[in-house]
């Protein structure tokens, strides 16, 4: 399966690049008051993206992700593009194993892109949007750039006109079921 998401062909998400002109993200509404005290400074200190970075996806998100995939209508879309990427390059472990740090569907992530304030958002399917603007869907180009990755690491944005910025990925809060789920020790 991974096999032949890697063969459609698609632009690399955590590729290493040269600087993008500093570009902030559109303001959001749902800001955490604890990030919004974070140094101004921090945006300016985003690292590139590791080219070696391997996404980590749970075994749930990976199957409902392919099948969105599967759905896609512009397979040339930038965004379908990353998500196939994503898919072929991703490591898929079961929902149990899967560190708290690691940005799954559903976890609460905290990024900042250059020049940019600290945004946080939780990732969600397309059509699970919250009425409040909390969340982010990896039908999005930031949503599918953070997709798998982890707190602290700065991933590629490729945006639908082609653009690039940069996001550091400041913090990541597991969602409420994996928290549940690792309290009791299941891990399926």
């Amino acid at each position: 399966m991974i096999a032949l998401a890697a063969r459609l062909g698609c632009i690399a998400t955590f590729a290493r690049m040269k600087p993008a002109v500093p570009r902030s993200l559109p303001q959001g509404r749902f800001r955490s008051p604890a990030i919004s005290s974070l140094p101004d400074s921090i945006a300016g200190a985003i690292p590139e993206p590791d080219p070696d970075a391997v996404p980590v996806l749970t075994s749930r998100d990976y199957s409902r992700l392919k099948a969105l995939a599967r759905l896609w209508r512009d397979a040339g879309d930038p965004v379908h593009q990353a998500l196939v990427e994503t898919l072929g390059r991703c490591r898929v472990m079961s929902p149990g194993a899967v560190p708290p740090s690691i940005v799954t569907l559903g976890a609460r992530v905290t990024f900042v892109a250059e020049d940019g304030a600290p945004e946080e958002r939780i990732l969600a399917m397309p059509g699970d949007d919250g009425p409040d603007g909390s969340t982010l869907s990896v039908a999005t180009p930031v949503g599918a750039a953070l997709l798998g990755a982890a707190a602290r690491q700065s991933v590629k944005v490729v945006e639908r006109d082609g653009r690039c910025i940069v996001l550091r990925i400041l913090a990541v809060r597991s969602p409420p079921w994996a928290r549940a789920r690792d309290k009791h020790g299941e891990s399926s």
